[in-house]
């Protein structure tokens, strides 16, 4: 038989036709059901976390101290009470050997470190300890309630404050006058700031799914996801458009 001599036994339309029908379709949804039934090949595809909500809190300010200074042969000495700590940053950091979101799957919640309290002899309070939170580049922070973007870790933005953490209070030393010598009283330390975020990790695909109308790339690719991301019908033509 010449090549090309099929073509007087099956048309292209129809072998077409017939790898879609009998190959195509059936093989795809029973090795992809194989794959994805296999909980090793679960574990590795929920490490591609594309997203997550947490919780991020900043630190609370230490408050000011009230003391009054006491030594052996000096009177009247005074208010000495130092000033409180401030409290720490919430920070979002680019990592460039970060390509997920997986990290933040299992803990939800993040706080900085409170500031502490100030101290007698004019001694300040230490400062809260700030926290870093590394995401891969292109990583889009917004507001869980609202939607609205907070911060968009691409390009030149490689780190940024999200939540300042409260300003220490002022001590009694600070509030002495000529009417009022003796004050008995601090200034309170500022409230940290909590918010809930959504993150969101903007990709590029390097692997492109092509096939025919209706043999199973937007079923492929939902069983991947785990959810209804493209729409699909039994039809072809259902998934046009941004599906995602």
């Amino acid at each position: 038989m010449k090549a090309g001599s099929i073509s007087c036994l099956f048309s292209l339309p129809e072998i077409f036709l017939y790898i879609k029908k009998y190959f195509l379709a059936d093989t795809i949804y029973k090795y992809v059901t194989l794959i994805l039934n296999n909980p090793k090949i679960r574990e590795v595809i929920a490490m591609f976390a594309d997203r997550a909500k947490i919780m991020i809190r900043s630190g609370k300010g230490g408050n000011g101290h009230v003391s009054f200074r006491r030594e052996l042969y000096v009177a009247n000495g005074g208010p000495d009470g130092g000033d409180g700590g401030k409290g720490g940053d919430l920070i979002f950091e680019v990592d460039e050997g970060l390509n997920t979101l997986y990290d933040y799957r299992h803990k939800r919640k993040f706080a900085a470190g409170d500031g502490e309290e100030g101290g007698k002899r004019r001694c300040h309070g230490k400062d809260g300890k700030d926290v870093v939170l590394k995401v891969p580049e292109g990583t889009v922070i917004k507001e869980a309630n609202t939607g609205k973007v907070v911060a968009d870790m691409s390009g030149e933005n490689r780190r940024q404050i999200i939540l300042k953490g409260g300003k220490g209070g002022l001590g009694n030393m600070h509030f002495a006058t000529a009417t009022m010598q003796v004050p008995k009283y601090a200034q309170p330390g500022q409230p940290g700031q909590e918010l809930w975020v959504q993150l969101e990790l903007k990709v590029i695909a390097d692997v492109g799914l092509v096939g025919f109308p209706n043999v199973g790339k937007s079923t492929f690719i939902n069983s991947f996801a785990g959810k209804a991301a493209a729409k699909t019908g039994n039809k072809p033509g259902v998934t046009k458009g941004n599906q995602w």
